[in-house]
């Protein structure tokens, strides 16, 4: 339980640290709900993750973090979420629609691996 709890809140102050340093334009208070909701479900997708391969009963879909197991898909997904804010906070002028869609993605992600069963346990 305290591992999983010092990983979630690793990976929070990860995803969150400085995003809004330096931005142009700033960030927005839409922008900050949706960046928080956007790292809540992704937190939550990373946990999913890691609880499904410690369970026989699940398969990862996805072959690129199957083929990493649980800790390297552990680390690609955290890089890749950083990844894709810093890129949405740089180059989109639309910074907003971005992180909405991102939200909804991970959303259905994280609905789906609820749906078949995944569930987490602190």
């Amino acid at each position: 339980m305290i591992k999983k709890l010092i990983i979630t809140l690793t990976m929070l102050l990860c995803l969150t640290t400085n995003i809004f340093a330096g931005s142009t334009p700033a960030w927005s208070t839409k922008d900050k709900a949706l960046l928080g909701a956007g790292t809540v479900l992704n937190v939550v997708d990373i946990l999913q993750t890691r609880e499904a391969f410690n369970n026989p009963k699940f398969d990862e879909g996805n072959p690129i973090l199957k083929s990493l197991g649980r800790d390297g898909a552990t680390v690609a997904m955290l890089a890749a979420n950083v990844a894709l804010y810093l890129v949405a906070d740089k180059y989109f002028e639309d910074r907003t629609t971005i992180l909405a869609i991102f939200g909804a993605m991970k959303l259905v992600v994280v609905g789906r691996n609820i749906s078949v069963g995944i569930k987490l346990k602190f």
